[in-house]
């Protein structure tokens, strides 16, 4: 697994500077942030996902906590 072979750069802030984005701010505009949010596949489903898992560990953290309550 250890390598010495050189690792090609992918990211360049310099080059990213320099490309064309149009930027796009939802600071005063909600209704626009959640229609392209709900545009995005990706988005929806790993924000799915974190609420999923963050709802089964704070019922992991209950059932924790209970045991060691119920211990002392």
């Amino acid at each position: 697994m250890n390598s010495t072979e050189p690792i090609p750069k992918k990211l360049d802030a310099a080059a990213a500077k320099s490309l064309d984005i149009k930027k796009i701010s939802y600071v005063n505009d909600e209704p626009l942030f959640r229609f392209d949010f709900n545009e995005d596949p990706m988005a929806v489903e790993k924000l799915r996902e974190g609420i999923s898992k963050f709802a089964a560990d704070a019922e992991t953290l209950k059932s924790v906590l209970k045991e060691k309550i119920e211990k002392a």
